[in-house]
């Protein structure tokens, strides 16, 4: 009888087991190989790659060099420069401070900005809100101020001398999707007079850290500069990071980037997903969640795309409905796309500005929802 009860325990184990294990284990083969061969055509140094699914990462790993000169390798765990792809943090921040009331997301801007403001001669600045410029609905322009900090002559206006200048509501607030970084800055810029704290701090403690994500940042400390990645520009080699003043000093063009690691990513995806982490605390709830990956606005393509707050909406990517964060210049190339109804992601980072980050999170993709 006892030996009948024993078997029977066994047998129950092993069909628990069986039906905790994965029905699919990937194969990221043809993965490995176009990273390999992209960064041999496209002479890229460093790349890392982060897959999530059901809020655990089932492959990570670093290729290259993040910085050859000190023989520092890539791995899942370096920072890199994310380009447009902070933007949605950015966005779950402003989401995380609207939920606690401690921010309007539908408020006049300018109420938040109180030393600058935006202005037009033609429309009424009131229909400016945070969403708006969050939405890309704002009115204001794609224009986009850059220099070469390295040249002596190189001089970022300040935070309200750029907004003086250049925050011109070219269209009527809401009617029109168009593209601008120039609006994402004011934003940030009023969310960190709105909250009284700078924008770099606010994104560590309301969402870095409660996420896990300890290589993020908002611009780099002197400790940050000597682990992240040293991007690459052709033509130009290798582009030092630069460490923020001491004591962090006033947020510009200059040094409003962002960075985070494939691993970060990684987190920041499995949270959006809804994919539920011991480690990491809720800083949103679902229904906030939602809204920012299905209130959206067309962005005018032929495709059907939108955007969602910080989001880029696809209703079919390989059979199911995707969102994105992505960023993209001539340093870097960063790509987080999700798969939420399957709570699938990748994160794949780049330290040059090349295309194949694309293929490699469409390949990634296929391999876990084979």
């Amino acid at each position: 009888m006892k030996s009948a009860a024993v078997a029977f325990c066994l047998s129950l184990t092993a069909i628990l087991l069986h039906a905790q294990a994965p029905t699919h284990v990937p194969d990221f083969g043809e993965t490995r190989r176009l990273i390999r061969d992209g960064m041999v055509k496209d002479s890229v140094p460093a790349v890392a790659i982060a897959v999530v699914r059901d809020g655990a990462i089932i492959w990570e790993e670093g290729f290259g060099w993040a910085d050859h000169e000190n023989q520092l390798a890539a791995t899942p765990h370096t920072p890199f420069r994310l380009a447009s792809l902070a933007k949605t943090f950015e966005a779950t921040l402003a989401a995380v401070l609207h939920e606690r009331h401690r921010l309007d997301l539908d408020k006049p801007v300018n109420e938040y900005l109180k030393t600058a403001g935006v202005s037009s001669a033609s429309w009424d600045t009131r229909g400016v809100t945070l969403r708006r410029l969050l939405m890309h609905t704002a009115g204001l322009s794609t224009f986009n101020i850059w220099c070469d900090p390295s040249q002596p002559r190189c001089q970022f206006p300040s935070a309200d001398e750029t907004i003086r200048h250049y925050g011109i509501v070219a269209e009527r607030p809401g009617d029109y999707f168009a593209y601008s970084n120039l609006g994402f800055f004011v934003a940030g810029e009023a969310m960190a007079r709105g909250a009284g704290r700078p924008l770099r701090v606010l994104l560590r403690d309301e969402v870095f850290r409660p996420l896990g994500m300890v290589n993020a940042s908002l611009g780099l400390d002197s400790s940050q500069v000597r682990l992240a990645v040293v991007p690459y520009a052709l033509g130009e080699g290798f582009i030092r990071n630069q460490a923020l003043p001491p004591g962090g000093g006033p947020l510009d063009y200059a040094n409003a980037l962002g960075y985070a690691s494939a691993h970060d990513l990684a987190l920041f995806a499995a949270f959006h997903m809804k994919a539920r982490r011991p480690d990491q605390r809720a800083i949103l709830s679902d229904a906030a969640i939602d809204s920012m990956q299905y209130t959206t606005v067309s962005t005018g393509q032929t495709d059907g795309q939108r955007y969602g707050l910080g989001w880029w909406v696809e209703e079919n990517r390989l059979g199911y409905r995707s969102v994105l964060a992505q960023g993209g210049n001539n340093l870097a190339q960063a790509w987080l796309r999700l798969i939420p109804s399957e709570r699938v992601a990748v994160a794949v980072l780049l330290n040059r500005g090349v295309g194949f980050g694309q293929a490699v999170t469409g390949a990634s993709l296929a391999a876990v929802l084979a």
